[in-house]
C-alpha cells in the first residue's frame, strides 16, 4: 500500500479505511410545460468524494504526510487492489482526533479518479482500428505520431495534423489537453473535427488513420471506473 510511491509505513501510519464511493452523478431532467412528459438530458458527473482515514503515532509523521499530498497534485494512492486512485486533497479543518495515549486518527478528504494501474499502449497498424475501453466510464487518451518523412497533412481519428516533421514525435494529449512536439506548442497545427480532445467511450471505439506507411501512431490510455 503506497501513496506517491512511498509505503504507508514510511509515514508511520496505519490505514483505518479508504471509503469507496462511485462517481458523483446527477440527472439532467427537463419537464414539459403542459404535460407530464420528461426529457432526460443525460448525467452531470464529477470525481468520487472519498475519505482516507489513518492512524498516526507521531505528529511529525502527520505533517510529513500532509506535505506529500499537497506537494504532489494529484497524489497517487495504491491500496493493493488492481486500481490506482488519482487523488486531489481537498483540505480540511479540524481533521484530527486524539483517540488514545498519543494515537491520532486523521481524516483526509479527496476528490478521486479511479483508474487502471496499467497504461494501455496500442500501435495503430491499419487504416481502421478497433480499440477496447473495458472501463466503466469514458477515458482520455494520448496520440503519438512519429513520421519517417515530412508530411503536409495526416489524419488520425477526429484530428487532422499539419506540417509533421520527419523523425519528430507529435503528441495530442487528451489527459493534459495539450498539443506539442519537441519544439513546443503545436496546437494551431491541428484541426479538431469535434472540438474535443481525444477520449474513448466504453466498449469498442473505431480510430481511422489516413495512411500507415512511413508513420508510426501509438495511443495510450488508462481506463476509468465509476
Amino acid at each position: 500500500m503506497r501513496v506517491n510511491n512511498k509505503t504507508f509505513e514510511q509515514f508511520g501510519m496505519k490505514v483505518y479505511s479508504f471509503s469507496y464511493q462511485p462517481l458523483s452523478m446527477s440527472s439532467i431532467i427537463y419537464l414539459g410545460d403542459i404535460d407530464l412528459n420528461i426529457v432526460h438530458g443525460g448525467f452531470e458527473t464529477s470525481a468520487k468524494q472519498m475519505k482516507l482515514i489513518c492512524l498516526f503515532r507521531d505528529k511529525l509523521n502527520i505533517s510529513k504526510f500532509i506535505q506529500s499530498i499537497t506537494e504532489n497534485v494529484p497524489s497517487i494512492i495504491d491500496i493493493g487492489d488492481c486500481y490506482q486512485y488519482k487523488s486531489y486533497y481537498k483540505g480540511s479543518s479540524n481533521p484530527v482526533t486524539e483517540i488514545w495515549n498519543g494515537w491520532y486518527k486523521v481524516t483526509f478528504p479527496f476528490l478521486v479518479i479511479q483508474q487502471s494501474k496499467t497504461v494501455r499502449k496500442i500501435k495503430l497498424r491499419s487504416g481502421r482500428n478497433n480499440i477496447l475501453n473495458s472501463g466503466t466510464y469514458k477515458c482520455p487518451y494520448i496520440i503519438e505520431i512519429l513520421p519517417n518523412n515530412e508530411m503536409e497533412t495526416f489524419t488520425v481519428g477526429d484530428y487532422t495534423v499539419h506540417n509533421l516533421r520527419a523523425n519528430q514525435k507529435f503528441v495530442i494529449n487528451g489527459v493534459t489537453k495539450k498539443v506539442y512536439d519537441q519544439n513546443g506548442n503545436r496546437f494551431f497545427d491541428v484541426e479538431f473535427r469535434n472540438n474535443k480532445f481525444p477520449f474513448l467511450n466504453t466498449g469498442i471505439n473505431t480510430i481511422d488513420v489516413s495512411e500507415t506507411a512511413d508513420v508510426k501512431v501509438i495511443i495510450k490510455y488508462r481506463e476509468v471506473f465509476i
